[in-house]
């Protein structure tokens, strides 16, 4: 037992100073040194890949980093806006009725300007005698769905109501006043609203939900105001048609607003007008100026938020909520009853809410925005009454306000004061259907208002968000378009992408380093598996004799001569392009070459003296290959694996490129895949092709050099010995 672990032991140090002195001449080799530092990298990106890359590398980044605005307009105005009034639009009969409207001074004088959404043309429609407190646009459509555009303005002394018309002309449209009617009063206005120009009906919609049957004149509607005067603070009703009083009532609380729910119309008569009062007292009134109900609440009032179905709909019993946010709560109030309900409490101050239509009743959607930052997705649980979180969304900027674009869902978020803006097309955001986009003019810009414009749809339904920023009007589109980013460290979501994006907006750096695990399996399982059937195939041929010899010699030639892309397609096609198939394709393709590069040395040593010797001391023929013949071809069977390990990588980098290997997995071939169709990529999107086209050609040639190194060492001539 002793002498047993002594030989092993004289073996083991034998074994050593032969590889220690074959590695030294393999180390002095320039070739085989840089081959092997090289191949050492490519072992330790593929060791710590898992800790580089996260996730699905074919999953698309957030949308926020690579969907970009269209900014439809950059406009300079040729007046001073009034940037305390709201801009106000309204939906046209044609295309060249799409207009915008604000109020603004030039000189002093006070004017309502229209602003043309096709070419930024600045139409001065009418004086007013002070500056403007409210500006609302209305359209009203008469029988047969024809469109009348009016507009509503006040100021602290005078109500103006003008029918508007729209001319076309060769290069768009003009734009003029009919019946302009104004009306001073009594006292200051301090709030003014129209009954058909409530948020809901100043947005894009379908022409069916704007319908009148009857023309403005027949069944008006009528302007809400709130004045004071030295005997107190009044709430006003005006006909639009004439400026006629319908009524007038004296509060005995301070308002903050006004709001509209149920039908906006005159002929409905469940239509509500509520004023809310500044601490916790609220006023409902009905069309005829009666007060339908006093709603007092245990919570001071802040900002009382209607779903946009309730304005229009008929005041009923599923329509009639109101939502009040005050500090960290949410309460909702019955407007029929006047109780109020605690539906959620956030830890942060809650500063706005927004949600779906709520056609349906109660909205499947609410959007929440709180101090922190945080942006809540929620929805309504009726059996708790309360709202329950589905989805904390990342926000890219803290959310000031919010507002609702469509009954699906869609809203629009912004800072003002930062200037940032964003489109959120899904409140179920991140999924892999929302998309999003983010534009930060990084100045002061005024509550961003979403318009019709017909000169932007391009076939998709989406509108224009318009704002201004000092003297500048801005219109963006609300369709985003996906732009392919380079490299950058910074991006809105806080996703690094140092080799930027493809064209399938994915991160091209997870997909590069992702990939050396699966080409490294290719290279080395393919190349020594390739070596491993060439080995035994050679030492049958080369050793033995006779017609099944003969046969296999003959079989292995003919595989050899036959063209490899065609055969690698069918086998592909046979038995499916998975990652093992296609090792187990290239090795059986590989083979021949190794085989006919081993079968000479074989029947060289075959010939020699000590293998006589071998089989008259009765050694087996697995004992004489073992011992004489693979010692002698092991420096050629070292050079044969480290090409057969770089070929194999760059064959199924080939195919990829070709388009014949569809694999699931990231692979430096893969991310080569479009240039062929495509050469212009190298130039215009470099990283996405350059890091895989240099990564393949290194591990190449790292087996070249490696190669060389082992030549070196086989034929120590070549070293300069």
């Amino acid at each position: 037992m002793k002498f047993n672990k002594k030989v092993i032991k004289d073996n083991i140090k034998l074994s050593y100073k032969a590889f220690k002195k074959q590695w030294d001449v393999f180390y002095r080799s320039k070739f085989g040194k840089v081959g092997f530092y090289i191949m050492v990298a490519f072992v330790i990106i593929t060791l710590i890949s898992p800790l580089l890359a996260h996730g699905d590398p074919f999953l698309a980044v957030p949308a926020e980093d690579y969907f970009t605005p269209v900014q439809v307009m950059d406009s300079h105005l040729n007046f001073t806006p009034n940037l305390n009034v709201n801009i106000t639009s309204t939906l046209g009969e044609n295309s060249y009725d799409y207009y915008t409207f604000m109020a603004g001074s030039i000189n002093g004088s006070n004017y309502v300007f229209a602003i043309s959404t096709n070419n930024g043309n600045v139409t001065q429609l009418f004086k007013t005698n002070g500056s403007a407190i409210s500006l609302t646009a209305f359209t009203p459509v008469t029988t047969g769905l024809v469109f009348e555009t009016y507009l509503m303005a006040a100021t602290n002394h005078s109500i103006y109501v003008e029918q508007l018309e729209c001319t076309p002309t060769h290069n768009g449209a003009t734009i003029s006043q009919l019946h302009p009617q104004n009306l001073t009063v009594s006292g200051n206005i301090t709030k003014a609203i129209v009954s058909t120009g409530t948020f809901y009906y100043s947005r894009p919609t379908n022409v069916a939900d704007q319908e009148i049957t009857q023309v403005l004149s027949d069944n008006p509607s009528f302007i809400n105001t709130v004045s004071t005067n030295k005997t107190g603070t009044y709430v006003n009703a005006y006909y639009t048609y004439g400026l006629k009083e319908l009524w007038t009532h004296k509060l005995s609380y301070k308002p903050i607003n006004l709001y509209f729910v149920g039908n906006q119309f005159g002929s409905d008569t469940n239509a509500r007008l509520i004023v809310e009062g500044l601490h916790n007292t609220s006023l409902m009134y009905a069309i005829n100026g009666t007060i339908y109900k006093s709603i007092s609440t245990k919570m001071d009032n802040s900002d009382m938020y209607i779903p946009s179905a309730y304005q229009y709909s008929s005041f009923s019993s599923g329509f009639n909520s109101s939502y009040e946010i005050s500090g960290h709560s949410v309460y909702k109030i019955n407007l029929l009853t006047g109780n109020e309900t605690n539906i959620y409490t956030a830890s942060n101050t809650i500063l706005a809410i927004s949600s779906t239509s709520g056609s349906k009743g109660i909205p499947s959607n609410f959007l929440i925005t709180t101090s922190s930052d945080n942006l809540y997705s929620m929805s309504y649980n009726t059996s708790k009454n309360m709202l329950e979180i589905t989805n904390n969304i990342k926000t890219p900027f803290s959310v000031a306000s919010i507002d609702a674009y469509s009954t699906a869902g869609e809203y629009l978020l912004s800072n003002p004061i930062h200037g940032s803006m964003t489109f959120l097309l899904s409140s179920s955001y991140p999924t892999v259907n929302a998309t999003t986009w983010v534009t930060n003019t990084n100045k002061v810009i005024t509550s961003p208002y979403i318009l019709e414009n017909e000169y932007n749809l391009k076939g998709n339904g989406y509108a224009n968000a318009v704002f201004i920023s000092g003297s500048n009007l801005h219109m963006y589109s609300l369709e985003g378009v996906p732009t392919v980013i380079g490299p950058t460290l910074h991006t809105k979501s806080g996703v690094a992408l140092p080799l930027g994006l493809n064209s399938a907006y994915n991160n091209v750096f997870s997909i590069y380093i992702e990939s050396f695990l699966p080409d490294m399996e290719v290279g080395f399982i393919a190349g020594i598996l390739t070596i491993f059937i060439a080995v035994f195939v050679a030492m049958y041929i080369g050793y033995y004799k006779g017609m099944v010899s003969a046969f296999v010699e003959t079989l292995s030639l003919s595989i050899f001569l036959i063209p490899t892309l065609p055969l690698y397609i069918v086998l592909a096609t046979i038995l499916g392009p998975t990652l093992n198939n296609l090792i187990l394709i290239f090795a059986l393709l590989g083979w021949p070459f190794v085989t006919f590069s081993l079968i000479g040395i074989i029947r060289s040593v075959k010939s020699r003296t000590f293998v006589d010797s071998a089989i008259v001391s009765n050694m087996s023929t697995l004992q004489i290959m073992r011992r004489h013949v693979l010692p002698n071809m092991a420096s050629l069977l070292s050079y044969l694996a480290a090409v057969n390990i770089g070929g194999a990588v760059g064959a199924i980098s080939t195919y990829e490129i070709l388009g014949l290997v569809p694999l699931t997995i990231p692979t430096w071939g893969g991310m080569l895949s479009g240039f062929l169709t495509n050469y212009f990529i190298l130039g215009s999107e470099p990283w996405v092709v350059l890091p895989a086209l240099i990564t393949i050609t290194l591990f190449i040639l790292a087996f070249i050099f490696i190669a060389r190194g082992i030549d070196e060492v086989a034929n120590p001539n070549l070293g300069g010995r």
